[in-house]
Formats: C-alpha cells, structure tokens, sequence
C-alpha cells in the first residue's frame, strides 16, 4: 500500500481521557477539518488490501458513520477505492490540517506510521483513577466491569508510553487537567508546537458539537477546581482506588492515597508494562478490531 497524502493530526488516548474535547476544541479554527470518529483505520485500512471494494467498505464501522451523501458519492463513483479516495470524502479541503480522534488509535500506532507521509499524533493523558471513574458509569464501558476496564486502561497506556520510550518524535502530550482548566493556553501551546499561526478565526459550524460536548462534561467544565477534576475520590472505593494505584502508578502523577505502596507498585507496573508490549506485538494485527 502506498502512503496517504494531506497532512493528518491524530488523537489518541486512553478512553474517556478527553479526546472528543480536546478535538472540538482543535476543530474551532479554521486550519483544521474533521473532528467525528470514522474508525477508517481500524476498519478499513487495517485489513491492508488496496483497492478496497465497496461491498466491503458498507460491512465496515467506517461506512456507518458517513453521512448519506457521502455514501452516495462513493455508490456513483465505482466499486473500487484507494485509502486516498475514500478519506477524500471526509477531508473536503486537503488545504487543511486533517483531525482523526479515536482512543483507540493508540493500539494502530504501527498501521499510521506505516500508511502516512505527514502527520503528528497528540496523546491526551488523564489520571487512572478518573478514567476508571468515568467508565465506570458510562453504559457502553461499565457493563465490561471494574478489572476488565482497568486492565484496557493500562494496556492502552502502556502502548503509547512504549511508543515515547522508543524514541517518537511526533507524540506530542496533552494533559486532561491543564486542558479543563485552562482551555485557551493549551490550545495555544499546542499551535505553537505544530507550527500553526492561527488567525483565530474560529468554525462557527462545531458550536452545537462543543456546547453538547461541554454540556455532557459540565462537572467539569462549569468551574475549575481541584474538586471537580478529583471527582472520582467520591465516585471510586478504597478498593478501586487501591487497584489503580498498585497497577498504573506510573500514570498517577499527584494525590495517591496509598502512598505505601510505591515499592510494590512500580513492581507490578514493572510487570503490567512489559506483559501490554509482549500482548500487542504478539496480536497487533488482531487489536485492529477489538478492545
């Protein structure tokens, strides 16, 4: 497979770490486009056969998340499409730096770096503990229990802290905390780092999609305190709170509860990292569809 022109800015994280806001938030400004999950990597170019068939593509997530219009066009167009032709039906402008969020980019890191000339990837970090709180009552992640999530949690994280230790250049880290609290500077920063000059011209367009996104984060958004993003110390048990620490302290950068367990817990980490990187490399092309 040839690699993909435009110029892309991936979103990764572990979910429920605040990829779809920090998305809206990039997608304000004019210079970028997209902002939706369309899972094309994971559901079409993962399978790695070019030209991709249309009876294919409409058995795929990617095909259920276009808009009518745009399945209509590729219907018109042929039954046959490269990579760059299907992601042209979402990117209308290839002017434009080209946003694609899914948390779980994370696990096709390998796939992206293989498939594209130009791109850079923004890692949205967020403390366990909060993630674990925020699945938990979430519907579609709760019904997977407390271990099961934790343990998706700290392989995904492993992952993209595998990808920085090995040396990537492109990952640029985003915090949760700073980014709630103090939106505007974040976004900035990272224009900066991406050597964008904004002329701050905002997309009028993804107003409603950042008031319903505020609206549903509003415990978090509506004031920034250390009681709001430290919520999960009421929405956790000791319990709960006790496992996240002892099996992703590395991810924990402040307030642990159990500060006895420094010892025993970079231990089982230790040994939580070093199984997440042995589990992906030995079922890679399979976490292209699961998890």
């Amino acid at each position: 497979m040839k690699n993909i022109g435009g110029k892309y800015l991936f979103i990764f994280g572990v979910g429920r770490s605040g990829t779809t806001y920090l998305s809206v938030q990039l997608a304000r400004y004019k210079e970028f486009v997209g902002v939706e999950e369309h899972h094309f990597i994971r559901s079409v170019l993962g399978r790695r056969i070019e030209p991709f068939l249309l009876e294919d593509i409409e058995k795929t997530l990617f095909w259920g998340s276009l808009k009518e219009d745009n399945r209509q066009l590729l219907r018109n167009s042929g039954c046959r499409f490269t990579a760059e032709e299907l992601l042209d039906q979402i990117y209308k402008d290839s002017e434009k730096l080209r946003l694609d969020k899914d948390p779980k980019l994370i696990q096709s890191l390998d796939l992206i770096k293989k498939s594209f000339n130009d791109y850079e990837l923004l890692w949205i970090q967020r403390d366990i503990r909060a993630v674990l709180a925020s699945k938990m009552k979430a519907d579609w992640s709760k019904k997977k229990g407390l271990v099961l999530n934790l343990l998706i949690s700290i392989f995904q994280y492993n992952i993209g802290l595998w990808e920085k230790l090995l040396g990537n250049h492109k990952i640029h880290i985003v915090q949760y905390n700073e980014l709630i609290t103090d939106t505007e500077a974040v976004i900035e920063d990272l224009l900066n780092k991406l050597n964008i000059r904004s002329s701050g011209v905002e997309n009028k367009s993804l107003e409603g999609m950042i008031r319903k996104e505020e609206r549903w984060k509003q415990n978090s958004l509506n004031k920034a305190d250390s009681t709001r993003i430290e919520s999960w110390k009421s929405s956790l048990s000791r319990c709960e709170i006790f496992l996240c620490e002892l099996c992703c302290v590395s991810s924990i950068k402040q307030n642990r509860k159990f500060t006895g367990l420094k010892y025993p817990a970079y231990l089982i980490s230790g040994l939580l990292f070093i199984s997440s990187i042995g589990f992906y490399y030995l079922f890679k092309k399979q976490l292209l569809y699961r998890i």
